[in-house]
């Protein structure tokens, strides 16, 4: 087999020649501190006990250990010699085996012939999940790529491909299993909070990380957040941190099931008093959650939450998070702001092509102006922008 499929199988190793000097133990610290011929390989210890040479005899003492130094012959005349005070031998010919365990991944590709960009960009890791996103031209390496990534990444249990493009209005995929548990339940870390993901049933972005941190970081302490597409509550739960109140909905019912999950993972820094390992009404008091269509979802939390009356207070916030329909939904808030006696700011991030004006697009779904900043958050593609505008809600004068 050659060096690619070596490491595709992970049988591959190197070995790199060398020489063991023998010395007492208790000599190690003087000659480490001022020898110079000492063999020096990242991650290996210069320093091998003797159980560990296959060349130990038996009648050797148990505080014999063994320096690693380089190939050459003069092992005598070296530093290591003298500083032994004579106990050192010129040195047992020997070969420095690096197996596959001793590489780090990046290592391994390289010397597959795989380049770091050929990937680096092309995988994420959620939970103990790494979901590679690997171009048309690089499928052929989806088996080593998968291999390498399972045994070599921390805490991966699961390597996953997305087998087709996010579709359908759960935002779900198809997924190709690689390596590891078949298994896509896990828990990701975020913003000092962890999240409860069902990655088969929900849509889970890990990009968006600062994103979601940049945003909260605008809403203070006993502001109200109305989360229109809440998914597994990164926003939301992050506001709750933040010591907001929150109403939170997304049409997805598995989304519903993995917010409450990770409210309840979240309950020493949420300071929930509830005991409770399951979600309980003592936990509605700061949250409240729905599952429906977001703009019917407007309606009646607006309606509930000013218990019918005909002039509204609005939401300090409202955050609409799906990029595909945002503008969409976006076209209920007029309604809305015609009985309303405060102001609100409505957080909208959605997609443009390049060139167009994200204002605009806000502008038109409102069908007036509006006082509002706007941000880009990332280039999706060459012809696709992800934008926020964040604007005024209700009487400005």
């Amino acid at each position: 087999m050659g060096v690619y499929e070596d490491i595709e199988s992970g049988m591959y190793q190197e070995s790199i020649p060398c020489r063991l000097v023998r010395i007492n133990q208790k000599e190690a610290s003087e000659i480490l501190g001022r020898a110079t011929d000492l063999l020096v390989v990242e991650r290996v210890p210069r320093i091998v006990h003797g159980q560990m040479v296959k060349q130990e005899r038996p009648e050797e003492s148990r505080e014999t250990v063994y320096l690693v130094v380089g190939p050459g012959e003069a092992v005598a005349n070296t530093d290591i010699f003298y500083l032994a005070r004579g106990s050192a031998d010129k040195g047992i010919k020997a070969e420095l085996v690096l197996s596959y365990k001793y590489f780090t991944h990046t290592e391994l590709l390289k010397r597959a012939g795989i380049e770091e960009e050929e990937y680096q960009s092309s995988y994420n890791k959620v939970g103990g999940i790494i979901h590679l996103n690997i171009k048309e031209e690089a499928l052929k390496h989806k088996k080593i790529l998968s291999r390498v990534l399972f045994d070599k990444i921390k805490d991966c249990k699961t390597v996953i491909r997305k087998a087709s493009s996010i579709s359908g209005v759960f935002r779900n995929f198809e997924i190709e299993h690689l390596q590891g548990e078949k298994t896509y339940a896990t828990v990701q870390k975020e913003n000092g909070l962890r999240f409860a993901i069902d990655y088969d049933k929900v849509y889970w972005n890990s990009k968006l990380q600062m994103e979601r941190h940049r945003l909260v970081e605008v809403i203070k302490r006993g502001d109200t957040v109305c989360d229109m597409f809440c998914g597994v509550g990164p926003f939301s739960i992050l506001a709750l941190l933040h010591g907001a109140r929150v109403w939170a909905n997304d049409l997805n019912p598995d989304s519903i099931k993995n917010f409450k999950e990770s409210i309840v993972l979240n309950r020493k820094p949420l300071q929930i008093k509830s005991r409770s390992s399951h979600w309980n009404d003592q936990l509605e008091d700061r949250v409240h959650l729905s599952n429906q269509d977001a703009g019917v979802f407007l309606e009646e939390v607006t309606e509930a939450y000013n218990q019918g009356s005909r002039e509204i207070e609005l939401f300090d916030h409202y955050i609409l998070n799906l990029p595909e329909l945002t503008l969409q939904y976006v076209r209920h808030f007029p309604k809305i702001e015609s009985r309303a006696k405060n102001t609100g700011r409505v957080h909208a991030y959605f997609f443009i092509h390049p060139g167009e004006s994200a204002v605009a697009k806000i502008e038109e779904a409102m069908q007036r102006k509006v006082v509002s900043t706007q941000r880009l958050v990332r280039k999706v593609s060459p012809s696709k922008e992800m934008w926020l505008v964040s604007f005024l809600l209700g009487k400005t004068s």
